[in-house]
């Protein structure tokens, strides 16, 4: 189930976030970056439990998606590409959204390919991709 991120439920992203990625758990508080807003921050819950999250904000008056992630144990199981398709629905009133993936994320990039994202641009560690809104 797919839902806002509740408050009380801030300090665990971080340890969906290493579990999703094999990393360290963010060291910031994540929530004070100025772009926040509480609204475009959804998780999805199985049995009452986060699984998996996703982050969207606007940056220069355009929509961005910071990060999605699923733990490892749920993954491959559709949850990141109903994460991402809630989240393009979100913004559909928007010419566009965009985001970067890592060169690594072969995954992440077959993903966002499948629902329309095109690479703009190649930068050293990452693609940078965008969705024109159908």
């Amino acid at each position: 189930m797919i839902e806002v991120l509740s408050e009380n439920d801030y300090s665990l992203i971080p340890d969906v976030y290493a579990d999703g990625f094999d990393d360290a758990p963010w060291a910031m508080d994540w929530y004070q970056i100025p772009e926040f807003n509480a609204e475009t921050v959804w998780v999805y819950k199985e049995n009452g439990k986060i699984v998996g999250f996703i982050i969207s904000f606007l940056s220069d008056e355009k929509p961005y998606i910071s990060v999605l992630t699923v733990k490892q144990s749920y993954q491959r199981k559709g949850i990141a590409r109903k994460l991402l398709n809630h989240t393009l629905e979100y913004w559909q009133d928007y010419e566009s959204i965009y985001i970067h993936v890592d060169h690594d994320s072969k995954k992440a990039f077959e993903l966002y390919i499948s629902v329309g994202f095109e690479v703009q641009e190649i930068r050293k560690d990452n693609y940078y991709m965008k969705r024109v809104s159908l």
